[in-house]
């Protein structure tokens, strides 16, 4: 919505046009305002990723892995929320259930040692949250937090998106996952 305000001579009344409107407002004598929207008006994108049948291999060696879903745009992003709903298998473990399996939405991709998720950006988009599930099966669901939500993503930093995933029982195993993984953001561009 672009705005501009006008004063012309000693006039008491100023008018602004807004949307084609015209608009009186009061305003001094010696004022000189011009108010306009710049650039594109910037609204919030959602970025969908589906998981078909995607198979995540965990190492006893490490226990951890982390899984790069999509790349965002390489500018400052107020990241503001995300949603993950995944479901599937869990197969050679040493224990076969979904809950013995940790994950979280990161722009940073989980260390090898990182079995708490201590790295800040391997969290940071959704927090730690444990997955649920009985004997061959798992069900992944989590959502942002207050912690993570209006946070910005400045551009140069880390411009992936990770699903890191934590292995508990410290086995060999495969995890097979179907779903939808949702992150919503506003590009806020470059800042010169």
């Amino acid at each position: 919505m672009a705005a501009t305000t006008k004063t012309k001579g000693r006039a008491s009344f100023g008018s602004i046009v807004i949307d084609g409107l015209l608009a009186k407002v009061g305003l001094k004598p010696t004022a000189k305002v011009t108010a306009a929207q710049v650039g594109t008006f910037r609204v919030v994108q959602r970025q969908l990723c589906v998981l078909t049948n995607e198979a995540i291999a965990l190492a006893a060696a490490d226990d951890t892995v982390g899984v790069k879903l999509f790349d965002l745009p390489n500018t400052n992003l107020i990241f503001v929320g995300a949603n993950i709903d995944l479901a599937g298998t869990v197969a050679s473990f040493q224990t076969n259930t979904g809950a013995n399996l940790d994950f979280a939405l990161g722009s940073a991709q989980i260390a090898s040692a990182s079995t708490t998720f201590a790295g800040t950006n391997e969290k940071n988009l959704i927090p730690k949250t444990d997955a649920t599930g009985g004997a061959g099966v798992i069900a992944m669901k989590g959502t942002v937090t207050a912690t993570e939500i209006l946070k910005l993503i400045a551009a140069g930093a880390s411009n992936a998106v990770w699903l890191n995933l934590v292995n508990v029982t410290n086995a060999d195993g495969i995890v097979t996952l179907s779903g939808t993984v949702e992150l919503y953001y506003v590009d806020i561009g470059i800042f010169s």
